[in-house]
């Protein structure tokens, strides 16, 4: 017989009569317990709380269809004790005919570890779910059907723990937010899901997601790459947004016209750009309007050093300002006031 992992694992009652086998039972305790995952545990007087070897299971066939009932009735605790009963008894009694050797990936084989994942992720249990998908992309080689099923459940588990849907665990005490793992799961450089996987659908709205987690952050400079990479497939159902918030990040990482030149101007260039591309798109109105409000920034600016070379009497520099406020930026309000330093410059001159 295989020790339990005693009391702490099935009940808390029994965690001060762990270091032995002759665990005490309390009256109102049970004689069996089902642990999801491990299977069903007994107590008898002579050697406290046990599991039965794996013989008890009975043949592999046996278990398999016993397995596959339980699940496709929704009973995924006692499935997913059976799927793993099968996996440890070895190769060739997760899915192999007994006298073939041949694997049947319809009750089993190499679809094992999607079934097994299934029952982790209807038992809420994500990060085991997490595991047996990866290795049915990874290393199995299951039905088209069921490999886009590990997939996208590979994509809601990642976006649930973006959106802090679900949370993350410390020993099982502390739970806590962790948007970051799920941006690992999807996009990590090295194994992230649109990594391996770029050309599958929900690929885009993944990375939107992401971009909006790093906008809504303020982490700005990380989102822009993402949306310009939606913003490039044009036929994306997500293209028209990625592009009009790629020029939003970028705008909102100017910390003042004074300071951030380049960046200002590149902020309007794709402001512009989607104007252009979207001549009635779904943001093109308040992508107008942020050309307009870059506009007012730039001529204030530049009728500001205007001023400032006026009071220092040098009217050819001071000049030199207002054109490029009347030029570049005619409909600002500071355009207005440009226009009467300009009449004053030129009355002076005259008079002189």
């Amino acid at each position: 017989m295989r020790r339990a992992l005693l009391c702490l694992v099935i009940c808390p009652v029994f965690a001060a009569a762990c270091a032995t086998s002759s665990v005490k039972r309390f009256s109102e305790s049970p004689r069996t317990v089902r642990v999801p995952g491990t299977g069903v545990y007994s107590w008898d007087e002579e050697h406290g709380w046990t599991q039965p070897d794996r013989g008890v299971w009975g043949a592999p066939d046996q278990v398999r269809a016993e397995s596959f009932r339980a699940f496709e009735g929704g009973n995924y605790a006692d499935a997913l004790a059976g799927f793993l009963a099968l996996q440890d008894m070895g190769p060739m009694a997760v899915g192999a005919d007994s006298s073939t050797g041949v694997t049947d990936s319809s009750t089993g084989g190499s679809d094992l570890n999607f079934y097994t994942a299934e029952c982790y992720f209807q038992l809420g249990n994500y990060e085991q779910a997490l595991e047996h998908y990866q290795v049915v992309y990874r290393k199995d080689f299951p039905a088209q059907t069921l490999l886009d099923q590990a997939l996208h459940r590979v994509f809601t588990i990642g976006m649930a723990y973006l959106r802090s849907e679900v949370p993350c665990d410390f020993l099982g005490i502390i739970r806590y937010s962790c948007p970051n793992y799920g941006i690992e799961i999807l996009a990590s450089p090295n194994d992230g899901l649109i990594t391996e996987y770029p050309v599958v659908s929900f690929a885009d709205e993944a990375l939107i997601e992401i971009a909006k987690h790093y906008y809504e952050t303020k982490e700005y400079p990380e989102a822009v790459p993402l949306y310009d990479r939606v913003a490039s497939d044009h036929e994306s159902e997500w293209a028209d947004l990625a592009e009009y918030q790629a020029a939003k990040a970028t705008f909102q990482q100017v910390r003042g016209v004074d300071y951030d030149q380049r960046t200002i101007q590149e902020a309007d260039r794709r402001f512009k750009q989607y104007t252009e591309n979207h001549r009635r798109g779904d943001h093109t109105d308040k992508a107008r309007e942020m050309v307009r409000k870059i506009s007012e920034m730039e001529g204030a600016k530049n009728l500001r050093i205007a001023k400032f070379y006026l009071r220092e009497s040098q009217p050819e520099a001071c000049e030199l300002y207002l054109r490029r406020v009347l030029v570049q930026h005619p409909n600002s309000t500071a355009a207005r006031e440009a226009r009467e330093i300009q009449k004053q410059l030129d009355r002076t001159k005259r008079g002189s």
